[in-house]
């Protein structure tokens, strides 16, 4: 799990990368992230969650409509480091819950804790 935090021209942003197990042996040097971001939106800050795949050439592609994607939080305050930290380590406490949520929309049964720690 890799977190990362940086200002940009929208204010603070963080991302945290969660890699998960491949789905199956289709594609056996692609690999999965989960992504965990939090940055600036129209209504103050929001914090959300998506599958990339990696296809280990360093390009990522993610599927409109078909990959998992799902706004996590939402909040109506300024984008400043605390409120953006407070918001991403609040969906990063769910991520638990958020890893069985991908594995049930994948598909994906008897699947073990998938966080390399």
């Amino acid at each position: 799990m890799i977190t990362s935090m940086q200002k940009g021209r929208d204010g603070w942003a963080a991302q945290t990368d969660i890699e998960l197990e491949p789905l199956g042996s289709m594609e056996p040097d692609a690999k999965r992230i989960l992504r965990i971001q939090t940055s600036k939106a129209r209504c103050g800050i929001s914090t959300s969650a998506s599958v990339w795949k990696l296809d280990g050439r360093g390009t990522m592609t993610t599927v409109l409509f078909g990959d998992f994607r799902k706004t996590i939080a939402v909040e109506s305050s300024r984008c400043t480091e605390k409120s953006v930290r407070m918001l991403h380590d609040t969906a990063l406490a769910s991520k638990t819950d958020l890893l069985a949520q991908v594995n049930a929309y994948y598909g994906v049964k008897h699947a073990a804790d998938q966080v390399a720690a």
